[in-house]
């Protein structure tokens, strides 16, 4: 594990970021409609999940569950897991330990049912379906909405329902706002974090560095430690137009602990890399459109070893290494009309997808009854493209929202995913809600 001279440089790369010189050619995004929105209304008010467009919550019809930034530094939460095991109706499969690996499920769903989403990238692994969370920067985090249920009309494939982690924005002061923490706890168990945003002329910025590590909480090595960094630029190029980059990386290690009816111990590496590229455009008070591309690479190895209890012989050896390779690059267009009562969203979305697995057995694999090859190594990989459309209509206290979206791949084939929602507002504080959706995974 990390040492205090470990702890000290860590803290001080943080402080780094913030007296680094800023660059005025970089960009980053700002959305205008919701910071426009939080003027009138609170955060937990707005959600932008359901039709892919900022939205009142009294006018969605789906099962939706909103976590603010505040409401976050409430629960002094460390991880992303710490705040969706506080949610209703979402599970978090985890040892509970700091950092655990951690993968979720909603209401009842498989763990590749859920669509885990950071800034519009998809987080699920090509391999498995399924989101590893603790590669996420909590610290990043400016809102968490969960969407409880099918939403494949809006997202495609979402079978159990939606995880749209929405990240903080970048500063709109001219002197930079620092934010620098640092907690402890037992076993070793640290958490070290500084932020820094501001505006520097027409660049707005977000820089946040930190590191967490802990030696476990139980005797069995489950450990913990992670460096993560993002930043995020943005530039507004005129009243009407913006854009914007970010960029982010995440290097979690984790100890999943001793099995002694298995005689293993394992452990996991990942490595996560992804960055964001954005334009927004306001083409009268009416229409407006924005326009995205992302790249997601993200690298993870498990490892494990031999405990020496008898089963496969002595200790420390060898047992078996799985390694996965994601190479993914991807985009998104929307297009937005307002007018009267109604809010009409159009949109396409396209991802590309690289998997190199390489999985390596050792000695007691190789051997009968299993007799696995030393070395196994697949490369497949998936196109996928869809068109959705969705409209808002307000009628006095009546919000009627039709949806629908079309997805294909090159694996599956055509998917089209109708959803039709309702809400009446009968009191100030009650709401009437039905929903009916098609998903898929």
């Amino acid at each position: 594990m990390y040492g205090h001279l470990k702890k000290i440089c860590n803290f001080l790369f943080c402080l780094g970021l913030i007296t680094f010189p800023l660059c005025p050619t970089c960009f980053a995004y700002v959305d205008e409609e919701m910071l426009i929105l939080q003027m009138y209304y609170e955060d937990k008010d707005l959600v932008v999940s359901p039709t892919r467009h900022p939205k009142l919550v009294s006018r969605v019809a789906e099962n939706i569950r909103v976590v603010t930034a505040k409401e976050i530094e409430e629960m002094n939460a460390h991880t992303v897991a710490d705040v969706l095991n506080r949610i209703p109706g979402v599970f978090v499969n985890s040892n509970q330990g700091f950092g655990a690996s951690s993968l979720v499920n909603i209401q009842g769903s498989d763990h590749r049912d859920v669509l885990v989403l950071v800034d519009g990238i998809t987080w699920n692994f090509l391999a498995s379906g399924a989101a590893e969370t603790n590669s996420i920067p909590m610290a990043i985090i400016e809102r968490i909405e969960v969407i409880k249920g099918p939403a494949s009309s809006a997202w495609g494939s979402s079978l159990g329902g939606v995880i749209n982690i929405i990240t903080k924005p970048t500063g709109y002061t001219k002197r930079p706002q620092v934010a620098i923490s640092a907690s402890n706890g037992g076993k070793n168990t640290n958490d070290y974090r500084a932020e820094v945003s501001g505006r520097f002329g027409l660049v707005g910025y977000y820089l946040f560095g930190g590191h967490q590590e802990s030696d476990g909480l139980t005797p069995s090595p489950r450990c913990f430690d992670n460096d993560s960094f993002y930043s995020k630029f943005d530039i507004s190029v005129s009243k009407d137009v913006n854009i914007g980059l970010s960029a982010g990386y995440s290097e979690p290690h984790a100890g999943f602990g001793e099995v002694p009816l298995a005689d293993i111990t394992s452990k996991e590496d990942i490595r996560t890399f992804f960055t964001t590229a954005f334009i927004d455009a306001m083409f009268s008070k009416k229409l407006s459109a924005s326009v995205s591309l992302y790249t997601f690479k993200q690298r993870v190895v498990k490892t494990s070893e031999t405990l020496g209890l008898g089963i496969w012989g002595s200790s420390k050896e060898f047992f078996e290494k799985d390694v996965y390779d994601e190479d993914t690059i991807g985009g998104n267009a929307k297009l937005v009309w307002e007018g009267g009562t109604h809010t009409f969203v159009f949109g396409a979305d396209f991802e590309h997808g690289k998997l190199d697995q390489t999985i390596n057995t050792g000695p007691h694999l190789q051997s009968p009854p299993y007799n696995a090859p030393p070395t196994t190594r697949t490369n497949p990989d998936i196109s996928k493209w869809a068109i959705y459309a969705n409209d808002t209509i307000v009628i006095n206290r009546l919000s009627i929202t039709p949806g629908i979206r079309y997805d294909h791949n090159d694996i599956t084939g055509s998917f089209t995913s109708p959803s039709f929602g309702i809400t009446y507002e009968l009191a100030a504080n009650t709401i009437l809600r039905a929903s009916v959706a098609r998903g898929f995974t």
